[in-house]
């Protein structure tokens, strides 16, 4: 999930009003349907089995042990994952999958999933998302288990890879 900065948006809308119907345009349309897609769907909840492969998910990119329960918290918490976890109907979505690393990571730390762009160690990150993990109570698995890329296995494989998670 990407989260703008206010100037950058009103840059955007003045490029688009001075070209009209160019690349700013496009982007700002974009986020628009966006928004109504969320606005639309919100009451949707997705289904046991997806909430279990959302846990595996968050569990396998993380090293942390999220259960079933905690993974509906944090949608409940983050409502553009849920509800597109439940549109899309599948974690191997990309777009669910940065919204359900997005949780993560914004909920332990404040910020978002790091991309590769980022260029960051992303050992020293998965350490300091840990050990606030850790001191907030959660469980954490032995570091070998993480997979840090989004664009790893399917949800369904994240599941069978990482076991059921017992809840905290």
């Amino acid at each position: 999930m990407h989260v703008d900065t206010p100037r950058h948006i009103l840059h955007l809308a003045s490029l688009a009003e001075l070209a009209g119907g160019n690349d700013a345009a496009f982007r700002l349309r974009l986020r628009r349907e966006t928004a109504c897609f969320h606005y639309e769907l919100r009451d949707l909840e997705p289904e046991a089995l997806l909430i279990e492969d959302a846990a595996a998910f968050m569990s396998a990119i993380s090293g942390l042990l999220i259960g079933e329960e905690e993974a509906r918290a944090l949608l409940t918490l983050y409502p553009t994952a849920r509800i597109r976890l439940a549109a899309y109907r599948d974690t191997a979505d990309l777009e669910v999958r940065e919204a359900l690393a997005f949780c993560v990571a914004h909920f332990f730390l404040g910020c978002r999933w790091p991309s590769v762009h980022d260029r960051l160690d992303h050992d020293a990150f998965l350490a300091l998302l840990r050990d606030q993990a850790r001191l907030a109570g959660w469980r954490c698995a032995p570091p070998a288990t993480v997979n840090f890329l989004l664009d790893g296995g399917a949800g369904q494989d994240a599941r069978r890879a990482a076991g059921a998670h017992a809840s905290r």
